[in-house]
């Protein structure tokens, strides 16, 4: 949940009371930051949510090929089934592969 913070440079409170309540269900208020994100991605519009500072340098549809990989990755880790969730040792060696990737 930290680096979904970080990506998109919101507080989880800020995105709750940012989304109209017809969005949010109540099983959703328990990760509203994790809703919101997914329905971006889902609609192809994250880049409406990603922090300004991190897309700066550049436009946004070049970082955007670095950030999805990255934001999947995020969804598999807080997946509600821990069986469904990566080990540290892969997340570690997929997060090594998407550096690598854009350097």
């Amino acid at each position: 949940m930290l680096q979904l913070v970080l990506l998109t440079g919101k507080k989880i409170n800020e995105i709750a009371t940012g989304a109209s309540l017809h969005e949010i269900t109540a099983d959703d208020l328990s990760d509203p930051l994790m809703v919101c994100v997914k329905k971006h991605v889902e609609n192809d519009t994250l880049y409406e949510i990603i922090d300004p500072i991190i897309v700066q340098d550049s436009s946004y549809y070049e970082k955007e090929e670095q950030l999805l990989p990255f934001v999947l990755l995020i969804f598999e880790c807080v997946n509600v089934l821990p069986e469904e969730r990566p080990t540290m040792m892969s997340v570690a060696k997929r997060l090594r592969q998407l550096y690598l990737s854009v350097a």
